[in-house]
């Protein structure tokens, strides 16, 4: 019997996805019976299939505790050396979640299986299973839920870390934040929950950078100078990986604001021109002194020149305007705790309806010299989304502080 426990809640209850299955008919998969499950071989894997139509055996109802819909579908590999082994799922998560879980056991009697370890094919899209093979054993594969969608797995025989997600490209303009991510499989998280085995150092142009030690990396106030080709390294007690480069650039912009008087229409308001870079945020103050300033508003404008205007205050007033580089800074901020939140979610192995809280997330993220999590450059208070899938946020959304559509 399986030692596995772990169950995920679901969006849409997979006995009706299996019931919608047998009402269209659909045939079995061939590898739905335990008897006939797809071999596999090699170490470097790639493999398909579907839930649509399965059935569970009575043998793996009498012995697993499985939900009472869906079906199941089986696979056998045998270790061609020994070595850990990673299985990652690959799957579109834009569709309908229900309960879906990856297992992997030892053994090669259906009710008599070992199980080794266990994910929940859900969101977010980096879930993976890993265990330690022995050359010549023969390992079982099942995937079983409710899951009508297609689903692709991906195999790797390998003792050092496996990327998960690769750093992508970036193009920033000149004075904004870069942000750049990765996933690795096994940092040992699972087994201490405050701290990882994993160990981070990004490199820029093959160097290096000092102090730059977590699965992600933020530049603030980006010149021409940080352009160039970043990399990851990653490596544990199996050895060391690297991954695909990714190239930040810097457009050739100028972002800084430039302001123009423009004729008042009404006495009440002073107005003038904002020439700067379209989809930046930039704050607006005036003055009557050119010493004390104030009234402060934040504008994003859509286009590079754009009539702006404010009340006027006096006889004689004066506005400036600056880059607001605090936006940048939190919001790349934010997305390092998303994408701190993705890693802790599948390492932890919980579902994507669990809650999160901002506490969990410090072995993943640079904490400040308070060891506590880094706070809003505009005093700002960030908040945990109510699931682990949901983004985290800052109180100061309203300007520019807002992972939603970035």
């Amino acid at each position: 019997m399986s030692t596995m426990t772990m169950r995920q809640p679901c969006l849409l209850a997979a006995a009706l996805l299996g019931s919608l299955a047998g009402a269209f008919g659909q045939a079995p998969p061939a590898n739905d019976d335990f008897a006939n499950r797809t071999v596999l071989s090699g170490s470097s894997i790639t493999f398909t299939g579907t839930l649509a139509g399965a059935t569970y055996e009575s043998a793996e109802t009498n012995h697993f505790d499985l939900i009472s819909g869906g079906g199941s579908v089986w696979w056998t590999w045998t270790a061609p050396a020994s070595s850990h082994v990673v299985v990652t799922m690959l799957r579109d998560y834009s569709v309908v979640r229900s309960v879906t879980v990856f297992e992997v056991f030892a053994g090669t009697n259906l009710t008599a299986l070992t199980g080794l370890d266990e994910n929940s094919f859900d969101a977010p899209a980096v879930r993976y299973v890993s265990f330690d093979a022995s050359a010549g054993e023969a390992y079982q594969f099942r995937l079983w839920g409710g899951c009508l969608q297609p689903f692709t797995f991906k195999l790797t025989v390998t003792n050092p870390p496996v990327f998960l997600i690769q750093p992508k490209d970036c193009v920033v303009s000149p004075y904004g934040s870069a942000f750049l991510t990765t996933a690795t499989s096994d940092t040992g998280l699972y087994l201490n929950p405050w701290s990882i085995a994993t160990r981070y150092q990004w490199t820029f142009n093959g160097v290096p950078l000092p102090g730059e030690n977590y699965p992600a990396l933020v530049i603030h106030g980006v010149t021409t100078n940080h352009a160039g080709s970043y990399s990851l390294i990653a490596s544990n007690a199996g050895g060391v990986s690297q991954s695909s480069p990714a190239l930040l650039t810097v457009v050739d912009t100028n972002p800084v604001p430039r302001l123009a008087a423009v004729r008042a229409t009404n006495a009440a308001s002073l107005m003038f021109l904002l020439t700067g870079e379209p989809g930046r945020w930039y704050e607006i103050e005036s003055s009557q002194d050119l010493v004390n300033w104030g009234n402060p508003i934040w504008v994003q404008p859509t286009n590079e020149t754009s009539v702006l205007s404010v009340p006027r205050s006096g006889s004689q007033q004066f506005v400036r305007a600056s880059l607001n580089v605090d936006s940048d800074i939190c919001l790349a901020q934010v997305k390092r705790m998303r994408a701190a939140f993705d890693i802790r979610t599948v390492e932890s192995k919980v579902s994507w309806t669990s809650e999160e809280v901002l506490e969990m997330i410090k072995p993943f993220i640079p904490l400040n010299s308070w060891g506590s999590l880094p706070w809003c450059p505009e005093g700002g208070t960030y908040s945990p989304g109510s699931t682990v899938v949901d983004d985290p946020t800052c109180s100061i959304h309203g300007r520019g502080h807002n992972i939603n559509g970035q």
